[in-house]
C-alpha cells in the first residue's frame, strides 16, 4: 500500500515539476521554459534531417542520390516519410526515455518538433492516426507512445486524431535485430484495420511513430492503411542517417 502510494506522488511529481523545470534530456535546470522542454545545449545536439533527404523515406543522405539504397530496393508503401532528427545521441536518447523509461510526459514536447517537420517539409494531411503496438507492449509500457505524440501533433495542426484505426495483430521479434530484407518479413501481416477504420476513408492520412530506420514498419502500416485511406505520409521523430553510397536513380512512383 505504502510503496503504491510513493509511485502515485512520484508520479504526480514527475507530470508537475520534471518536465517543466527541467531539461527532457539532460534533467539539468531550465533556464528559459520552451514548448520543446530542452535546454539549449541539448538542443544543439540534435542534427535535423535537413534537406538532402532520400525523397521517398526522409533519411539524411551523405551523397547526392535523390533515394536511398532502400527506398531503390524495396516498394515503400507510404507516399512518403520524414523525420526531425537524425537518430543518434540526444535524439535517441529521448526516444527511449519516452519509449523504454517511462517518461509519458515526454510526448508532449517531442509532438512540438513534428509538427514543426510537418510544416518544414509542407506535408499535408487530414488526419493523424498513431502506429499502434501490441496489447503486451502496451500493458508492458502502460501507453503507446507514439499514441501520446499523435494526439498533441493532431491538437497543433487543428486535425482530427482517430484513434483505433489501425491495430497491430502480431508480436514480433525486434526490428533491431534484422538486416532490410528480414524486417520487411518480419512485419508482413502485423497490421489490421480497426474499428475506426471508416473514419479514415477517403482521407489522407498522417501516420505518427517514433523512429524510422529501413521504413517497413511504415511501410506495413501504411499498406493496411491504404485499403481504406486515399495516401499515407509517415512523420517520425528521427532517423537514422544513410551511410551506404547509393547510385542517383529516380524511382519515383
Amino acid at each position: 500500500m505504502l510503496e503504491g502510494i510513493k509511485k502515485l506522488v512520484g508520479g504526480i511529481l514527475d507530470a508537475v515539476f520534471v518536465d517543466k523545470f527541467n531539461c527532457i534530456a539532460c534533467d539539468e535546470e531550465l533556464r528559459d521554459i520552451t514548448k520543446y522542454g530542452i535546454c539549449k545545449s541539448c538542443r544543439e545536439k540534435l542534427e535535423p534531417s535537413g534537406d538532402r533527404i532520400c525523397q521517398k523515406c526522409g533519411k539524411k543522405m551523405n551523397n547526392e542520390a535523390k533515394y536511398c539504397l532502400t527506398c531503390q530496393n524495396y516498394d515503400q508503401a507510404f507516399d512518403i516519410a520524414r523525420s526531425s532528427f537524425v537518430y543518434d545521441g540526444i535524439a535517441k536518447k529521448l526516444v527511449h526515455g519516452l519509449k523504454f523509461g517511462g517518461k509519458k510526459y515526454v510526448a508532449k514536447y517531442l509532438a512540438e518538433f513534428y509538427v514543426d517537420a510537418y510544416f518544414y517539409y509542407e506535408m499535408s494531411a487530414d488526419v493523424v492516426v498513431a502506429a499502434p503496438i501490441s496489447k503486451k507492449r502496451r500493458k508492458e509500457r502502460a501507453f503507446n507512445q507514439a499514441e501520446e505524440i499523435a494526439k498533441v501533433v493532431a491538437e497543433r495542426l487543428g486535425i482530427d486524431h482517430v484513434a483505433s484505426a489501425l491495430e497491430k495483430t502480431k508480436e514480433l521479434l525486434p526490428q533491431e535485430a534484422f538486416g532490410g530484407k528480414e524486417r520487411i518479413e518480419n512485419v508482413k501481416g502485423a497490421f489490421s484495420l480497426g474499428k475506426n477504420k471508416d473514419l479514415i476513408k477517403g482521407k489522407r492520412v498522417l501516420l505518427i511513430d517514433d523512429i524510422l530506420t529501413t521504413g517497413a514498419t511504415a511501410s506495413a502500416a501504411s499498406l493496411e492503411l491504404k485499403k481504406v485511406a486515399k495516401e499515407v505520409s509517415a512523420l517520425v521523430f528521427a532517423s537514422p542517417i544513410n551511410k551506404i553510397e547509393s547510385v542517383t536513380k529516380d524511382v519515383s512512383r
